[in-house]
């Protein structure tokens, strides 16, 4: 044998062994760039099959996609038994191809091994919402609350939230959760705030309760309580606000009766709109000072409030209004006023203006009869309007006191 035959027989092996390896290797590298080129080096390495199934999982897949995706699972999960992503990707499948019966059992073995797996913990969810099995849902879907995502994904799982809260069964269940205050449950609130109606203002009331009644988050809270509260002022259900503004500051004496809450504009704990509102825009604010009184600053060219508070007195009596402020402007470069308006009509029923005649007097005071139609409830602003020439001016008031009349 010569030389030449024996090296050749030597080294084959060698090669053939590189050559196999190499295979091996490449393919493995293509998996995560090319999957057409991992496809072509290693056509049955179970990455590449449930990688593949990736992608047609999120093309705008036709039947015979789903059942490639069938196939191509079965197959990853031989090669890869302990792998989550058959029994999703199986489960999704089946879905498409209206295979339901199956899919449950798919997407809970999916949890199994994969607690996290959005996919499946969606597709239960909507799978126990169709069959009214609201209890497995808010297991789910709470999951599916508590984990990081994009902010589409967060949404996508508040809408359902939303959905499920106008069923008195479901609501039942979300209220169980919200009882250990979650994560989720303030942005679920706010959504609920935002979209509240004369049919449901109690319902998203006892929420709130429970939700709040672990004080843990004092300014979150505060923050739901205020929201929910201004909520009502906009349907103009001013009754139930103030008989909830009540329920939270029940330990404060001062809110049993009033006609103006904090007069002299203290820095107090109680929540507009019953307390008074600072307010911070671009062009404008007004902000409590820290030992009492309001100061207000303006430099913009539309009529703007810069506080407010409601009130509740009585229609036909008659009352005192007296104001105690200083100011430096001048009428044309603008000017601050305070009205009394009633609500719903929006009807002015008194004032004063902070004008160049009420200055000798440091504010002014008028007498008014509150009326008996359409005024169960009032409004009290500081309101600011532009002067002849534009100029930034501002305004302290001492205090706003609405006495009865002797």
């Amino acid at each position: 044998m010569s030389s030449a035959f024996k090296i050749f027989i030597i080294w084959l092996p060698i090669f053939l062994g590189m050559f196999i390896i190499s295979t091996v290797c490449l393919g493995r590298m293509a998996i995560g760039h090319d999957m057409n080129d991992a496809q072509r080096w290693f056509p049955n390495y179970s990455k590449v099959l449930l990688n593949s199934n990736e992608r047609l999982l999120r093309s705008k897949m036709t039947r015979q996609d789903a059942l490639e995706v069938q196939v191509n699972a079965l197959k990853g999960l031989q090669r890869a038994p302990l792998s989550y992503r058959p029994f999703v990707q199986t489960g999704i499948a089946n879905l498409f191809l209206d295979e339901t019966s199956e899919s449950r059992r798919l997407f809970e073995k999916t949890l199994e091994r994969n607690r996290r797996d959005r996919r499946a913990l969606r597709a239960l969810v909507n799978i126990e919402v169709s069959q009214k099995n609201y209890t497995a849902a808010m297991q789910n879907l709470d999951v599916l609350l508590r984990l990081n995502g994009r902010k589409d994904q967060i949404d996508d799982y508040h809408n359902t939230l939303l959905f499920l809260s106008e069923d008195k069964e479901a609501q039942g269940v979300i209220d169980r959760y919200l009882f250990n205050k979650p994560v989720w449950g303030k942005k679920y609130l706010t959504n609920r705030i935002g979209l509240m109606t004369e049919q449901n203002y109690l319902d998203i009331r006892h929420s709130l309760e429970i939700f709040t009644q672990d004080s843990s988050d004092a300014k979150n809270d505060r923050d739901l309580h205020t929201s929910y509260l201004k909520a009502l002022q906009r349907m103009q259900k001013i009754d139930s606000a103030f008989e909830y503004w009540k329920i939270l500051h029940k330990d404060s004496i001062q809110t049993q009766q009033f006609t103006v809450f904090n007069p002299k504009f203290e820095k107090r704990d109680e929540l507009a709109p019953f307390n008074w509102s600072d307010i911070n825009k671009p062009k404008y604010f007004s902000e409590l000072d820290q030992g009492g009184g309001l100061y207000a600053s303006y430099g913009g060219n539309a009529v703007s409030v810069l506080t407010e508070q409601l009130l509740k007195l009585n229609p036909g009596q008659v009352y005192n209004l007296e104001i105690d402020a200083n100011w430096s402007y001048r009428q044309r470069q603008g000017m601050f006023f305070w009205v009394l308006t009633c609500i719903p009509s929006d009807i002015v029923i008194s004032g004063v203006n902070l004008d160049d005649a009420a200055k000798e007097n440091s504010g002014g005071q008028a007498v008014f009869q509150v009326p008996y139609q359409n005024c169960g409830a009032q409004s009290i602003r500081l309101v600011a309007k532009p002067g002849q020439y534009s100029q930034r001016i501002w305004s302290r008031t001492n205090s706003v006191d609405i006495t009865l009349a002797q």
